[in-house]
């Protein structure tokens, strides 16, 4: 089984005017280039997404918050890391 290395450019952002919510966006990729329709969730609840052809995804209106986000892909050992969201002021 090949590892996935988890490169993630997320940020907490504000998604709505009157309510905090935040946005995680990444890039899932190993040594030999991105994972394609690789399963992100935060463990624990019923939000996640799929990453696209270039590995990248995407996950909007998250409540603030620490989470276990979880990664997983057939063919590749599933990795798990603590996050913690905030939303905007």
């Amino acid at each position: 089984m090949h590892r996935i290395v988890l490169f993630l450019l997320f940020q907490a952002l504000v998604v709505g005017s009157f309510a905090q919510s935040a946005r995680l966006m990444g890039k899932i990729t190993t040594e030999e280039g991105p994972v394609s329709f690789a399963n992100v969730s935060l463990k624990g609840t019923s939000i996640g997404t799929s990453t696209n052809e270039d590995g990248e995804f995407e996950i909007q209106n998250i409540p603030p918050g620490t989470y276990i986000l979880q990664v997983s892909a057939i063919g590749f050992a599933s990795i798990t890391e603590s996050i913690t969201l905030t939303g905007g002021e």
